[in-house]
């Protein structure tokens, strides 16, 4: 964020609420405290104008005027803990409640979720064992995803034995970076494609007329938004909305796969700073799950969490390329996603 001549940064907390932010020299000019309702506790230290504060990083807007919140295409009120106007998808009995803030967001105020990515991603994936098109893309995101999250959360045993040699500690930061970016670009997609299926809903209007109008959600990724053609280099034309208007078509999947490889090279830029930590990161040969490998090769030291998340994916037999040019990445995922009997069995 630019105010000025001056460049701030955001720090995230769990939930996506901005903490603090932080200028060029490392300084924190403001903090922020809330309530599990989005209420600020303190006032900041500054007059920084910074109107992404509670859940900011999923498009949160603060009209410090109004204290209210835009998401997406209601408003809400955190004085109260609900939404000002009707879920316009009229969906469950309560169509102002703003429920579960400590666990879920609702970036579009039309779809409460888990701030987890791994969640979302296989519910949408379902259950079909052999579901095609945009479930087996899901399917494969899900995965890939709860490996992530497996590590980033310490959350098995053999998380806590990979995460002992160092990989937790020193990638930790940028796994949890790379996650939250890429999910965020689906996670809007996602949300779109439900409610635009019903009926097309307008953004309200400011409620100040002399202010200038919230853009609410920031816009997703050239790819996920729909204003280029993926797979074009394929020789498949189409926008991912023009080749998922059939979602159990192969092309949806080979196309949520290649906006996914966009977003990535799209997230390395922003986490770059997360990428290379301090000391070696350690990762077992193939083909042993992190650190239950008997004894065998010697362990290889990498200085670039990419590098060694990018062997990861390999124990637990999927070869998910992270590494490479944007086109050989894409036609590895539709290969290993759409094509391979790897999510049949």
């Amino acid at each position: 964020m630019t105010r000025g001549n001056q460049s701030y940064w955001y720090v995230f907390e769990a939930i996506g609420s901005v903490r603090q932010l932080t200028d060029t020299q490392s300084q924190v000019p403001d903090a922020y405290f809330y309530d599990a309702w989005g209420n600020e506790l303190t006032s900041p230290y500054s007059q920084v104008s910074n109107p992404f504060r509670y859940v900011g990083k999923h498009g949160y807007y603060l009209d410090t005027q109004s204290a209210l919140m835009l998401l997406g295409v209601r408003y809400y009120t955190s004085a109260q803990g609900r939404f000002l106007n009707s879920d316009p998808l009229r969906d469950g009995i309560n169509w102002y409640a703003y429920n579960d803030p400590v666990n879920k967001i609702d970036p579009e105020g039309t779809h409460m979720f888990d701030i987890s990515s791994e969640p979302l991603y296989c519910k949408a994936a379902g259950n079909n064992p052999r579901a095609d098109g945009m479930k087996r893309a899901n399917r494969c995101f899900c995965e890939v995803s709860k490996l992530a999250r497996e590590l980033i959360n310490n959350s098995s045993p053999r998380a806590k034995l990979c995460n002992l040699l160092g990989f937790f500690g020193q990638c930790r930061q940028w796994l949890e970076c790379m996650d939250q970016c890429i999910f965020q670009d689906w996670a809007q997609w996602w949300v779109r494609r439900q409610i635009g299926h019903i009926f097309p809903i307008p953004r309200p209007k400011p409620i100040r007329p002399l202010l200038i109008r919230p853009p609410g959600v920031p816009q997703p990724d050239e790819c996920w938004g729909g204003k280029i053609h993926p797979l074009i280099n394929f020789g498949i034309p189409g926008t991912i909305d023009q080749l998922c208007r059939n979602p159990n078509d192969r092309k949806c999947c080979y196309a949520m796969v290649a906006c996914e490889k966009h977003s990535l090279f799209i997230c390395l830029d922003k986490c770059r700073r997360y990428q290379i930590p301090s000391f070696p990161i350690i990762v077992p040969p193939k083909p042993w799950w992190c650190c239950l490998a008997p004894p065998g090769p010697p362990v290889t030291p990498y200085s670039d969490c990419l590098q060694a998340f990018s062997l990861l994916p390999q124990q637990i037999g999927i070869d998910y390329n992270y590494l490479g040019s944007l086109q050989d990445q894409i036609r590895d995922s539709m290969r290993v996603c759409c094509d391979s009997p790897f999510w049949l069995r």
